[in-house]
């Protein structure tokens, strides 16, 4: 069979064929034409038709504010979000401040727009901000960032005071904004419990005097003069930063004259710490719903304990107090089966409205089937709003010129130190609850329970330092004070100083409440 003959690629010879009559010297470069403008279709007009629309530039006055299109959430402002073309409803939120809302026509560029796409700038100024809401709302996120410990590389703490002296001037203008600015300082100071609070205090104070985010001389003079005010009505006040520092600012703190004085305040503290047998109290008193008190005389007592450190309870502090009356006992279970007879809204049925509302949690009342079995058990299971609906309902059935309501934590300590309590139900005893109130342990002057059984609500917020501001705690925050230890608590390692803080909302099997009676406000 005789070898095809075969031929070097360079020699072959490819011809196209007429298409429908028509030479390739004419259809070729037609075919070319075609596919060059169905590419420049592809890249200049089809990505404005598939997306006509416009990259939309939000700057807002203050920043950090939610932008919406259309009810949906797509930044936070200040950033640049495409926009599809049309009628477009576009909010701006920000806690505090109005909402902004507008309707805006969103155009686009048909030709060019994926390399050079249609843009426009919206910039919005937000007003109506009342400054008490914006320090209340601060100062809450402030205190939540308190009880997290200290910054580490899993998580930074945000620039809360920053951003709050940002908005005070937003809302009110440098002059405003810097009474605003000493008010949120004077609430926040208790709360700087690590190295990164103190800084982001430091940085907001150094640039609240001026107009801007940075230090200017005026801010810098009124954070000296605030400082320095501040140092001289809180004595111990450098003991808590020399804490709250880092290593090496703190060894700085330690020493210098002012750490050194405020070392000599606390031991001279330490030695008019009130001896409760020293103070006289009367027989208790029996008011409705067969709830008796004892009346805590007025005076100016030292408070703490300086014996350990935990959560705050480290430091011994002064404070003025009126006379009140404690409750002898915890709050029986009895006595609030009468508000919830009283008071159908806050039965366990309604629980999905009361949680709806942020009063409770889930385990609202949980225990309610063993209370009603032994209705002398102390009241578990409600949170601090719902001890203070008990407090302005038992109000009503006060004789004139009374009020109830939950003890400040210092009035609190004050009443347990003359009561003299030195024990109580915690979990040593092997007990699987609270026991009736009346057997919660006894101190002088017939008031029981004031160590053991169950925690109890104060009407304070938690600060780890309250106690260096002279005791008065913070109008506002993320967490409650609750004091006195429970049931579940092991006594070994436990002081009568100790704190505990929990979430308002939150109803806990180990958590009930004492009342106080004082005069009702104006009179």
């Amino acid at each position: 069979m005789k070898e095809a003959e075969q031929q070097a690629p360079e020699d072959v010879e490819v011809r196209l064929r007429p298409l429908l009559g028509v030479q390739p010297r004419t259809y070729v470069p037609v075919l070319y034409g075609i596919a060059l403008l169905l590419l420049l279709v592809l890249v200049l007009v089809y990505p404005g038709i598939r997306r006509h629309g416009s990259m939309v530039t939000v700057v807002t006055t203050p920043a950090d504010a939610s932008l919406l299109v259309d009810g949906v959430r797509r930044a936070t402002t200040p950033d640049t979000v495409f926009i599809n073309s049309g009628t477009r409803t576009i909010e701006i939120r920000r806690p505090g401040f109005d909402t902004y809302r507008s309707t805006v026509d969103i155009s686009g560029r048909l030709i060019g727009s994926w390399i050079v796409p249609h843009r426009t700038t919206i910039r919005v100024e937000l007003t109506g901000a009342d400054v008490q809401t914006l320090a209340r709302s601060a100062l809450t996120e402030f205190a939540g960032w308190s009880l997290a410990g200290e910054a580490s590389g899993q998580y930074q703490f945000p620039p809360v005071a920053r951003q709050a002296a940002a908005d005070f001037r937003a809302a009110a203008g440098p002059g405003a904004a810097a009474d605003a600015w000493e008010g949120f300082v004077t609430e926040g100071l208790p709360q700087v419990a690590s190295q990164a609070l103190l800084n982001d205090l430091a940085a907001a104070a150094l640039a609240a005097g001026g107009d801007g985010p940075v230090a200017v001389p005026s801010g810098i003079a009124q954070a000296v003069e605030l400082l320095a005010r501040t140092a001289s009505e809180n004595r111990l006040l450098p003991l808590q930063i020399a804490s709250a520092a880092g290593p090496d600012s703190g060894r700085l703190v330690r020493e210098t004259p002012w750490f050194r004085s405020a070392t000599a305040k606390a031991d001279e503290l330490s030695t008019r710490r009130l001896d409760g047998a020293e103070v006289p109290v009367g027989a208790p008193v029996t008011y409705a719903l067969g709830l008796s008190f004892v009346e805590m005389p007025a005076g100016q007592v030292v408070l703490g304990d300086a014996r350990r450190a935990r959560r705050g309870g480290d430091m011994l502090y002064e404070v003025e107090l009126s006379s009140f009356l404690i409750a002898a006992t915890e709050l029986p279970f009895s006595a609030y089966e009468a508000f919830l007879d009283a008071n159908p809204g806050w039965r366990e049925g309604r629980i999905d409205e009361l949680i709806g509302a942020g009063l409770v949690d889930r385990d609202y009342l949980r225990d309610i089937d063993v209370m009603r079995e032994v209705p002398e058990r102390p009241v578990t299971g409600v949170s601090a709003f719902a001890a203070e609906a008990f407090a302005d309902w038992y109000s009503t059935l006060l004789p004139e010129g009374l009020e109830a309501r939950l003890p400040t934590e210092a009035e609190w300590e004050y009443a347990m130190r003359i009561s003299g309590a030195d024990g109580g139900v915690f979990f040593e005893a092997r007990t699987d609850g609270p026991v009736p109130v009346s057997r919660a342990g006894a101190g002088r002057a017939g008031i029981t329970g004031m160590l053991g059984n169950v925690w109890e609500w104060t009407a304070d917020w938690f600060a780890p330092y309250t106690a260096v501001h002279g005791g008065e705690a913070p109008g506002t925050g993320a967490h409650r004070v609750v004091r006195g230890g429970g049931w579940g608590t092991d006594w070994i390692g436990f002081n009568p100083s100790d704190r505990g803080s929990l979430d308002p909302a939150w109803c806990s099997s180990f958590v009930g409440i004492r009342l106080v009676l004082a005069p009702a406000p104006g009179l």
